[in-house]
């Protein structure tokens, strides 16, 4: 039996046996979503779509006041791939957002499972201690709306929150990640480019999936609030043999309504960043930089952001994007800045939230444009991004008395060429000029 299934059993074990002091109680939730995605690219280009459900169920079971333990389980069902396995002729390309949902390379038949929680969870007041399975959220290991979260993760973690105190920590030590793409818990090397690989910086494509040699992540985390306008947020993680990155994040309030966020982040490669091999490796730039920048005004129900990015010339950024969203300030729905050198981009976005006693509602839209290196110069740009204009929108509601935990959301989004890409199509397919919608009917418990 391998290890992680010695710790399954343990808690399991632990559960039942417990599960008769007279202490405890229990705490069930779960949820179903059915999900309808589609792309569609300009011309003659293949458009892509495809209908999943996706479920989880968990269970929190305290047995004493300060012990106890968590599980969940999270499945997935297609309605048939036919929209999802087409190539491109021209290009020779598949879908990109879709086989998010459903990844056939890592999936098999109609249905796949998950186990992301099953941890038990110690509570001495000022400090919290997880270990076995659990979900992590930091800028750059996070869930994010696919069926299965990216931040599924098998190790240790330890916060320390005074309650009089503006100051907190919290530490990860990971020894195991299930990629969102494919619900399998992977050594931290094997989770690494199973959503994708891209290009190495002389054109081929890479091949570091499955040659990656990391057995472990390490994460720190301190928040410190200065005063009532001033705060201060510290990460560092640290990827065994492969890049260590480190983010300071200085939050300015100037009023309770007027808000500044600034961003730096620091990319530093491991050894030889994954693997001695250079055609194996994952990190190829010795180090490399990000900038950011956020004011955000609240006007009521309403706020507006406007957001910077800049990914200097100092070397190609590359944060897995198998472990959930980047962190980037810019950052909007099916977008990314991951992989790319010398990159800038800005984004404005607009947001209004509001209730009554029947619902809760959302509804934001956002408008962004990017400059970015040549989708053809590889060693600047590795997966072939375009430089564009992005622009989406999404209304979200949820019922709070008809249907308690009912929820529908239409995201819309289309995506425009801003630069001359000689009539490459590779450069253009699910990158530029194509509309994006996003279908999903929810019901939470």
């Amino acid at each position: 039996m391998r290890k992680g299934g010695f710790l399954l059993v343990f808690m399991l074990v632990n559960i039942a046996l417990l599960a008769q002091n007279e202490e405890k109680t229990t705490k069930v939730y779960g949820g179903i979503t059915t999900r309808t995605m589609g792309t569609f690219n300009r011309g003659e280009l293949t458009d892509y779509h495809i209908t999943v459900s996706y479920a989880n169920v968990g269970v929190e079971q305290r047995v004493t006041p300060w012990l106890s333990f968590s599980a969940q389980v999270n499945g997935l069902l297609n309605y048939g791939l036919d929209g999802l396995l087409r190539v491109d002729p021209t290009t020779n390309s598949g879908p990109i957002y879709e086989a998010n949902l459903w990844t056939p390379v890592w999936m098999e038949g109609s249905t796949h499972f998950e186990l992301p929680i099953l941890s038990a969870n110690l509570n001495f007041n000022e400090h919290q201690i997880k270990v076995g399975r659990f979900l992590v959220n930091t800028p750059l290991i996070n869930t994010e709306g696919w069926p299965f979260p990216g931040a599924a993760s098998e190790g240790v973690y330890y916060q320390f929150k005074p309650l009089e105190k503006k100051f907190s920590l919290q530490a990860y030590a990971l020894t195991r990640i299930a990629p969102r793409f494919s619900a399998r818990f992977e050594n931290i090397g094997n989770s690494i480019g199973r959503g994708g690989l891209g290009f190495e910086v002389d054109g081929d494509l890479s091949n570091y999936l499955g040659n990656v040699d990391s057995d472990f992540q390490l994460v720190l985390n301190a928040n410190f609030e200065v005063s009532d306008h001033l705060s201060f947020d510290l990460w560092e993680f640290y990827t065994d043999n492969v890049m260590n990155n480190f983010i300071i994040e200085p939050t300015i309030s100037f009023a309770s309504d007027l808000r500044l966020k600034l961003m730096y982040l620091q990319q530093h490669k491991v050894n030889n960043g994954g693997n001695d091999d250079e055609e194996l490796t994952y990190v190829v730039s010795d180090q490399s930089s990000y900038f950011g920048a956020r004011l955000e005004k609240d006007f009521g129900v309403h706020s507006i952001q406007l957001n910077a990015s800049r990914i200097t010339d100092q070397g190609r950024l590359q944060l897995p994007r198998d472990w959930g969203v980047e962190p980037f300030y810019s950052f909007q729905r099916r977008t990314r800045m991951e992989g790319l050198q010398d990159a800038t981009e800005v984004m404005v976005k607009w947001q209004r939230t509001w209730a009554n006693d029947e619902a809760s509602f959302r509804w934001y839209a956002s408008a962004s444009r990017g400059w970015f290196p040549f989708p053809g110069d590889a060693e600047k740009n590795k997966y072939r991004t375009a430089s564009s204009a992005h622009i989406d929108n999404a209304f979200k509601f949820t019922s709070k008395r008809w249907v308690k935990g009912l929820g529908a959301e239409l995201y819309m989004a289309y995506r425009f060429l801003a630069e001359d890409i000689n009539e490459d199509y590779r450069y253009l397919i699910n990158r530029a000029d194509f509309f994006h919608i996003d279908f999903l009917v929810s019901y939470s418990f």
